[in-house]
């Protein structure tokens, strides 16, 4: 069995505490509580020293992933060790992120792959949520700005999330709405690039799914995104892309 194994220095000790040696350790352990499984990932909570972290779990076939890009499939990342990179790299660009904590790859028999991504839970709610449940004027005009401003930040440094949907958008949970930073989470597809093509699905992904916001509230947000410029003609294409994404 050969494999990669990725940890944070300062969790080091915490997991060899735990008995999670190696990247089999948290693949095959069944740790904590499950939340839910498809057929390649299972995402799982569980608590370490009184602390709840998220974990993430990939199993998948080579032959089948190599399948799907041939076709040209939007098949999902599944290897959590690049994620634990991307988090890496957003949170030295001042991005919030969850503290990323281990991540790990290895190989079963020729063709088999299992891979994980574990990080500290996030204490707060989708955006998603907080939107829909009601919050006051003023806070829903600072979470627009909010949205706006991490677009924005994002884009700029020559990155795109490739997912960016209101859910993966975390509002920390001791704070008032909008008065800190938002938190990005699901960074499994991230990667630099600067394409006007996949900014405009980042764009796309964060209009089509405000379905709380009212359309005032979401073009307020993009006028707090200046990498592209916001013209009517921008706009059709963000909600074009929106609609072929089923989200409108």
């Amino acid at each position: 069995m050969s494999g990669q194994l990725l940890i944070e220095p300062e969790f080091t000790g915490l997991l060899e505490r735990s008995g999670l040696r190696t990247a089999a350790d948290f693949v095959e352990g069944r740790l904590g509580r499950l939340l839910r499984e498809d057929p390649y990932r299972e995402n799982r909570v569980l608590e370490l020293e009184g602390r709840r972290y998220f974990l993430k779990v990939f199993h998948y076939n080579a032959l089948y992933v190599t399948w799907w890009g041939i076709r040209r499939i939007n098949m999902p990342s599944l290897n959590g060790v690049q994620e634990l990179l991307a988090h890496r790299a957003l949170r030295a660009l001042g991005i919030p992120t969850p503290q990323p904590v281990a991540a790990g790859f290895y190989r079963r028999g020729w063709l088999g792959r299992a891979s994980f991504f574990l990080s500290l839970e996030v204490p707060g709610r989708p955006l998603d949520d907080v939107l829909r449940d009601g919050v006051s004027p003023a806070a829903r005009r600072r979470l627009c700005q909010r949205v706006g401003e991490l677009a924005e930040q994002l884009h700029r440094h020559g990155w795109v999330h490739r997912d960016l949907y209101l859910c993966h958008l975390f509002v920390p949970q001791a704070e008032e709405p909008g008065a800190a930073p938002l938190v990005l989470i699901d960074l499994q597809r991230a990667r630099r690039r600067s394409s006007r093509r996949a900014r405009v699905k980042d764009l796309a992904a964060l209009h089509g799914s405000a379905s709380s916001a009212t359309r005032l509230e979401r073009l307020r947000a993009l006028r707090h995104y200046q990498v592209l410029p916001i013209d009517r003609g921008l706009l059709g294409r963000i909600e074009r892309k929106a609609r072929r994404l089923g989200l409108l």
